[in-house]
């Protein structure tokens, strides 16, 4: 059995993090739309010790997936690890809290998608030509 903090002080790598942007239909015939939003590792830190706000998100609640990619490849693996959550911000946008993503999910297949997409994201910008991604 291993220890996950001595695998934690091993790992090496860049996290990225996503924030997903609701926009409204604008008909009434059409869908809504959803934007992902990356933020650097620094943006995300501000917002979560509450030294800045994001107020675009300001009074609402959103998916957020961080997508951490291991800077050593072992041969042709690639090892990925996420974690998701829905926040909420105040009315000023300052983060406000974090739920499991599992709790808020109203539909499983549209979290999976997005979920995956974070993942293509991170690896075929840190990786574009080295990995073929399925």
């Amino acid at each position: 059995m291993s220890d996950s903090s001595s695998d934690e002080a091993k790992a090496t790598g860049e996290i990225r993090h996503f924030l997903f942007r609701e926009h409204a239909a604008r008909d009434a015939g059409d869908a809504a739309t959803c934007e992902i939003v990356e933020y650097s590792a620094e943006e995300a830190a501000a917002v979560a010790l509450g030294d800045a706000a994001l107020p675009e998100f300001s009074g609402s609640k959103t998916r957020y997936v961080q997508v951490w990619v291991d800077d050593e490849i072992n041969g042709n693996e690639l090892q990925v690890r996420t974690a998701a959550a829905v926040v909420s911000f105040d009315d000023d946008g300052h983060f406000a809290d974090a739920q499991p993503a599992e709790a808020q999910r109203e539909d499983s297949q549209r979290g999976d998608f997005e979920h995956d997409t974070c993942v293509q994201l991170a690896v075929r910008t840190r990786y574009p030509d080295a990995f073929t991604v399925h």
